[in-house]
């Protein structure tokens, strides 16, 4: 199968994703966790690359990258084999451990670099409904800390220092970023999509708007990558409706 070519960032930020092979948990114990992020740091020490924001969950990671020099590639194919050979040592195990292709975002803006960090913080908060402050395994607190491995000046001026970081961490309004892998919204992602493209408008209000504005609402919001199933439970409207507006 061929593989769609990765898309270059001029601003050389990425969010990057790598996955457990077929959904498996790439985190056993904090050793594990802890051996990921040493290798990590190491291949940080000896690279260009730059760390904005970090989150370790169970079967997933979350890198936020500045790459000027393009050693994307190598960096992660070094991440994700160093520590793929220590994991299935330590389990006594063969075969993949991440999926076989890390997933990238080009990240364009100083907007969206913003709501990147908060989106990786919330990960812990969506998966299991911790705090990011409450959470160890992610780059937060060297946000409002000491910084161990990431770069934090420049969002820090981008939102006043530590303080503006913490208020920024709670407002829903900049909670609009979110990652479509495929042509499909995922529904964990589905809250920071519909924000993304409604702002401030609640999805239930949409129904009794007048016709137009309710057809460019709702076409704007399967343009988004939200299916008709979607939709229809964040409106409340009927799917033939939905279909039909979309038609229109």
């Amino acid at each position: 199968m061929t593989r769609t070519a990765r898309e270059n960032s001029e601003s050389g930020v990425y969010h990057v994703i790598i996955k457990g092979d077929g959904g498996m948990d790439i985190f056993h114990d904090d050793r594990d966790r802890f051996a990921f992020l040493a290798t990590l740091d190491d291949l940080l020490i000896e690279s260009r690359i730059s760390l904005f924001a970090w989150c370790l969950m169970s079967n997933h990671v979350h890198l936020l990258i500045e790459d000027p020099g393009r050693q994307m590639g190598r960096f992660m194919q070094r991440l994700c084999t160093s520590y793929a050979k220590r994991f299935n040592t330590i389990a006594g195990r063969t075969g993949s451990v991440f999926q076989d292709r890390y997933f990238s975002v080009p990240i364009k803006t100083e907007e969206q670099l913003i709501r990147c960090v908060l989106y990786i913080h919330d990960n812990p908060l969506k998966g299991m409904g911790i705090h990011p402050k409450y959470y160890f395994w992610c780059s937060y607190r060297e946000y409002i800390g000491t910084p161990e491995r990431i770069a934090p000046d420049l969002v820090l001026s981008l939102l006043d220092g530590a303080d503006g970081f913490k208020a920024a961490t709670d407002d829903m309004r900049l909670k609009t970023y979110y990652v479509k892998q495929g042509s499909k919204v995922a529904d964990d992602e589905l809250d920071c999509a519909v924000r993304s493209v409604l702002g401030d408008i609640d999805p239930a209000t949409i129904k009794n708007k007048p016709k137009a504005e309710r057809a460019r609402l709702i076409k704007a919001l399967k343009a988004a990558g939200l299916t008709f199933k979607q939709i229809q439970r964040k409106t409340g409207m009927g799917e033939k409706t939905i279909m039909r507006d979309c038609r229109s």
